[in-house]
Formats: C-alpha cells, sequence, structure tokens
C-alpha cells in the first residue's frame, strides 16, 4: 500500500488523486505519522520531510517529490538527465 506525508496542499492532491492514506505531516508530527503508516510499503513525502526522516527507517520505500517551495535537488533522476543531456 502507498501512503503521503506533506504538507496540506500534497495531501489535498493525493486525496483527490485516490490516495486513501494521506496525512498532513510536519518537522513536530513526522515520527507520530511514521508510525501511523507503519504498514505501509511506499511512501510519498515531500522532500523536506524526507531530509529529516530518522536514519533507522528500513523496509520502506520512500518517494521525494518536490512541495510548493520547489525542488531541493534530491531528485537523482533529474539529475542524472541533466548530466547526460546537459
Amino acid at each position: 500500500m502507498i501512503a503521503v506525508l506533506g504538507d496540506r496542499e500534497t495531501v489535498i492532491g493525493f486525496r483527490m488523486a485516490g490516495v486513501g492514506v494521506c496525512l498532513e505531516t510536519d518537522e513536530k508530527n513526522l515520527e507520530k505519522n511514521l508510525e501511523r503508516i507503519k504498514d505501509k510499503g511506499i511512501i510519498i513525502i515531500n522532500e523536506r520531510l524526507y531530509e529529516k526522516l530518522p536514519r533507522r527507517v528500513e523496509g520502506k520505500i520512500f518517494i521525494p517529490i518536490p512541495d510548493k517551495h520547489g525542488p531541493l535537488g534530491i531528485d537523482v533522476v533529474k539529475a542524472l538527465i541533466k548530466e547526460i543531456i546537459g
């Protein structure tokens, strides 16, 4: 199953797209919300929150996405394309 952790706009967008578990999350409630979705294997998460993840999170696939403030440069695919194409 998939879950989404992010700011209000991200959560609303994914809810509208049909993702069932979408939790509005900030740095203060990140740990709590990670516990709430411990049964989910794929987690879509805002880049800013992704940077704050505790290193002990294992067994999950995290997909960092830009938030309303734009990307932080975590996107590996984008970097590879830029390096190859220029």
